[in-house]
Formats: structure tokens, C-alpha cells, sequence
């Protein structure tokens, strides 16, 4: 049914591409109120990435209202502390336990907030919602199909349309939407302030295709073979989602000799797939004309490259978060360089784990292009 919903509304291109471009200025402008000096990107990158999922979600007024500032700062408050969120990968282990620990406690309280905002949201949708209505958000398709899709049993009804699946499910999307998008954004940064070789290779190619004083769009996809091997490179080197979601088998199986009954829960490790020097060379290094043929083309089906995991299940925001990269990305580039200060260290790129992983707080400066 998510899935449903999600692809009923990215159909319409024109939309999630106004609302991208329209935070992309919001992006520049705070790099012009910059005026060339070192600040930290994090914020307005979030914020921005953000806002453009919080109205897919829930509509594009809800990003103006304060039950949005509090949402987003709630979630922002629940994803920073990577030390705990470890802790809570330990702690799912001995559930029996886990209760009496600060750190479930404190995440236990984070997701509390969190859902009671989204309940509240979706109880006042669903008073006023018209199945005649054109569909502007997900909360609009998942009610529309809510009421559409088709069940085997009252029970897998019952279930699936309940309101905290629906509350689940609008979490997720919110949370998984903006934090791997805004995460992979600063790494793509971070690592553009390391390669400036790269950046200016960008640059060219942004120039040779796109005028000055027009903003890239959709259009330009296609025509900006390095941008994608960009983003392509920078989820392989950064692996911010290193080992998906947890999936678990739905039957008795085997995999690669190894027994996994029913019910088994699997954790698939991506970043051993990307860092595998069997199928990358010098796997460490940001390079990326390795997506790239001897012609200039992308380079998509090596077959080594999962950073939206793989199968069925695989990421459900993919063309969402891809669309993303492409047009945020491409904008900054297109009006801005990213310098390092002068003095100072490079970003680092060991990065820090939690549910996602992101790279340490830094510091650059932002070069208005002439």
C-alpha cells in the first residue's frame, strides 16, 4: 500500500521537482548570506531535504506550521546521538532488558513524540479527507488506497489499516527520506572539498550544458553523465545506510551453505559489497569516473553497486532520492564552489555510526562562481 501511494504521487514529476528547486534557493541564499566565510552545511541541507519530504508526506502548507518544526526537530534530536544508537543495536538483542537502559528510554521518548505529532496530523487528515480530491501528498494516497486496495482476510485488513501501520509507515518515510538524502548531500560535500579536481570536472560539465541564470531541472538529467557518477560514487564510498534494514526469511532457506530458518532475521552488509577490492579497484579512493566507460557514458549495471539494497524490497524512495541528489546537488554546483579554510583541517571522512551513517561535523567555505 506504501508503495502504492508513493509511486501515485512521484508521478507527477513537475511537482517534486518545483518543491526540490524551491528549497535549492533556500540553500543558496543562506550560502550568499555566508559571504565566502567557513560555516557548517548540515543545518541547511537538512532543513532543506527535509521540507522537500515533509510536504511529499503531509502536504506542502504542513512545512510552514510549527507542528513541522517540531517534527523535524524531534527526529534531528532522535538520529545525532551516534553512541546511543549503537547502544540500541546491542540492546535489540536482550529485549527483556533493554527497557531499563537510558539509552532505550531516551529513544523510547524521541519515537513517542514523534508518532503522537503524526497521529495527530493524520487524525485531522482523515476528518477532512475526499477520496475525489486530486492526490498532493502521501498521507492523500495512503488514505485513498486505504480505501481501494484489496485484502485476502479481515485480519490482513485489519493490520495493514490500522492507524499506527499508517502512523509507522509516515515516520518512516519522513525520517528515511531526509535523513540518507540530506546525509548523502554532506558527504558528497565533504568529499567534493577533498577532490576539488572532481568539482571542477563537475563544474564544466554543469557550464557546457546549462546556461547561466537557468537553474538545472529535470531535463538536464540525462545530459550530466558525471553528476550521477558523483552521487553514485559518494553512496558507494560513503555507504550511509552500511547494512540496509533488517529483513527477515519468510521460510525455511539456505544461503551461501549456511541454515536460516523461518523467521531469521537477516542484516545484509552493503559496504562490504562496496569496499570488496575484488570488484573495486583501490575501493577507499573517491573516483568517480568508476562508474564511468572509456566514452563518457554512466556505467550502471557492474552489478557490485547496492546502495539501494536489491530484490523486492528494495528502497522504495530510490527515484525519489535520486531525483534529489541530482537536482540539489547540480544547483549548488552550478553557483557555488566548496573551499576548505585556510589553516584548517579537511572534513573527515571516517564519518560516525548510528542508524545512518554521516560524516563528523566540518566546516568550508562556500566560493560564489564568477
Amino acid at each position: 500500500m506504501f508503495v502504492t501511494a508513493l509511486r501515485q504521487y512521484l508521478n507527477n514529476t513537475a511537482v517534486v521537482e518545483d518543491r526540490i528547486i524551491e528549497q535549492s534557493r533556500v540553500i543558496l541564499k543562506h550560502f550568499e548570506k555566508q559571504q565566502g566565510k567557513a560555516f557548517d552545511p548540515s543545518d541547511v541541507v537538512v532543513a532543506a531535504v527535509a521540507r522537500v519530504t515533509g510536504s511529499i508526506s503531509f502536504g506542502e502548507k504542513f512545512i510552514t506550521s510549527s507542528t513541522f518544526k517540531h517534527l523535524l526537530e524531534v527526529n534531528v534530536e532522535g538520529m545525532k546521538n551516534a553512541q546511543e544508537h549503537q547502544t540500541l543495536l546491542v540492546l535489540n538483542a536482550f529485549p527483556a532488558v533493554a527497557k531499563f537502559f537510558p539509552a532505550f528510554k531516551h529513544n523510547k521518548m524521541i519515537c513517542d513524540t514523534a508518532f503522537g505529532i503524526i497521529r495527530q496530523v493524520l487524525k485531522e487528515r482523515e476528518e477532512s479527507f475526499d477520496p475525489k480530491r486530486p492526490i498532493n501528498d502521501l498521507v492523500s494516497g495512503l488514505l485513498k488506497a486505504k480505501q481501494e486496495t484489496p485484502y485476502e482476510s479481515e485480519e490482513e485488513r485489519a493490520a495493514v489499516l490500522s492507524t499506527e501501520h499508517l502512523i509507522c509507515t509516515l515516520e518512516d518515510m519522513f525520517v528515511a527520506g531526509y535523513e540518507t538524502t540530506s546525509t548523502t548531500l554532506r558527504w558528497a560535500i565533504a568529499y567534493l572539498t577533498h577532490y576539488p579536481k572532481y568539482q571542477l570536472e563537475l563544474q564544466q560539465q554543469i557550464d557546457g550544458i546549462i546556461e547561466r541564470g537557468r537553474l538545472p531541472g529535470l531535463e538536464d538529467r540525462y545530459k550530466l553523465p558525471l553528476v550521477h557518477a558523483t552521487i553514485m560514487e559518494t553512496l558507494r564510498v560513503c555507504n550511509t545506510v552500511d547494512a540496509a534494514i533488517p529483513h527477515y526469511s519468510l521460510r525455511d532457506t539456505t544461503l551461501c551453505g549456511y541454515r536460516l530458518p523461518k523467521g531469521t532475521v537477516v542484516m545484509v552488509d552493503l559496504e562490504s559489497v562496496h569496499m570488496d577490492p575484488k570488484y573495486w579497484d583501490n575501493p577507499t579512493e573517491f573516483n568517480p569516473h568508476r562508474h564511468m566507460d572509456k566514452n563518457g557514458n554512466l556505467v550502471t549495471d557492474q552489478g557490485h553497486f547496492l546502495a539501494f539494497s536489491a530484490g523486492r524490497r528494495v528502497c522504495a524512495g530510490e527515484p525519489l532520492a535520486k531525483v534529489e541528489l541530482f537536482l540539489f546537488l547540480t544547483i549548488m554546483l552550478q553557483e557555488y564552489s566548496f573551499v576548505p579554510i585556510d589553516g584548517e583541517p579537511l572534513p573527515d571522512l571516517v564519518g560516525l555510526r548510528g542508524i545512518t551513517k554521516f560524516p563528523r561535523p566540518f566546516k568550508i567555505c562556500a566560493k560564489k562562481r564568477n
